[in-house]
């Protein structure tokens, strides 16, 4: 997220903290865990956002996740 990005709180369920936060990676936020886990936003959503490398690299991340074996 960028510096000058303004920031919001928001009210979740203690449950749903924790499962994101049981879900969360040692490298990311929990910002990043939960918009990793929601699949948001779309690239779409974001076009003209992203500068060419940010939204290739989100692209290659997307396809690399969904080639990977879905879990039951």
């Amino acid at each position: 997220m960028p510096e000058s990005e303004p920031i919001a709180t928001i009210r979740v369920p203690s449950w749903f903290k924790e499962w994101v936060k049981a879900h969360k990676r040692d490298d990311e936020t929990m910002f990043e865990a939960w918009q990793r886990l929601s699949g948001g936003p779309h690239p779409r959503e974001v076009t003209g956002i992203l500068s060419g490398e940010a939204a290739e690299t989100m692209l290659e991340r997307i396809e690399a996740k969904n080639s990977q074996p879905k879990s039951c």
